[in-house]
């Protein structure tokens, strides 16, 4: 999936699933990112509706992210953004959604403490 590299910060609104995918991890999370601007008008902040993201993770960073974090985490994710298209087999109908390929997922430590171990591994592989 190609798409614009974006980082969306938010919380996590399910728990993260591992799958495997030809022998290889993928985690699926829904994260719940919610604007909010600053009214002049008013003199106090607004939250916008909320956005809610379909997250991709894969390879040891999917294992990494379900060991980690957990439904409710205020985190980070930078990714690649995308739409997946599919054919909804009950009805027929073309259907999509957006979609963020993660190339990197982890706890936000403006909102939180986390403790780090190191892997080994350099990066995604998807």
């Amino acid at each position: 999936m190609q798409g614009t590299q974006i980082t969306v910060v938010g919380n996590l609104g399910s728990g993260v699933e591992v799958k495997k995918v030809n022998g290889q991890s993928v985690a699926t999370v829904r994260v719940a990112e919610t604007p909010s601007y600053y009214d002049k008008q008013r003199g106090e902040w607004v939250e916008a509706p909320t956005n809610w993201w379909a997250v991709e993770v894969w390879g040891e960073m999917a294992d990494n992210a379900a060991a980690s974090l957990a439904k409710g985490a205020a985190v980070l994710v930078l990714g690649n953004a995308g739409t997946q298209e599919w054919t909804d087999k009950q009805s027929g109908e073309k259907r999509s959604r957006m979609v963020l390929r993660a190339s990197a997922i982890g706890p936000n430590l403006a909102r939180a403490t986390a403790q780090v171990v190191k892997t080994g591994q350099s990066g995604p592989q998807y």
